[in-house]
């Protein structure tokens, strides 16, 4: 095999590998968009639920709370915890 036949080869192997990363690449966006879609859609419904909860008890002990909104994370691991501002 001469030189410039191995370096076309490798040149052909490059291209299909830098195709393939592209082509997962616009996979994993469009995932990304779709769950961006559905977290939007969750966070709408969480705010109807409030909305539609009586004032003196809110969410408290349902479990529901918007993670990452309003002051509120994740719970850690263990723990009882499910909001920040509504506890279990």
């Amino acid at each position: 095999m001469n030189p410039s036949t191995n370096i076309e080869q490798r040149i052909t192997e490059l291209e299909i590998k830098a195709s393939f990363a592209e082509d997962q690449l616009d996979q994993l966006d469009k995932v990304i968009v779709r769950q961006q879609q559905q977290i939007d859609a969750l966070i709408r419904e969480i705010t109807s639920l409030r909305q539609q909860a009586p004032e003196r008890s809110g969410l408290r002990g349902m479990g529901l709370c918007a993670f990452g909104t309003d002051g509120c994370s994740a719970p850690s691991a263990g723990s009882t915890q499910t909001c920040c501002r509504f506890p279990a």
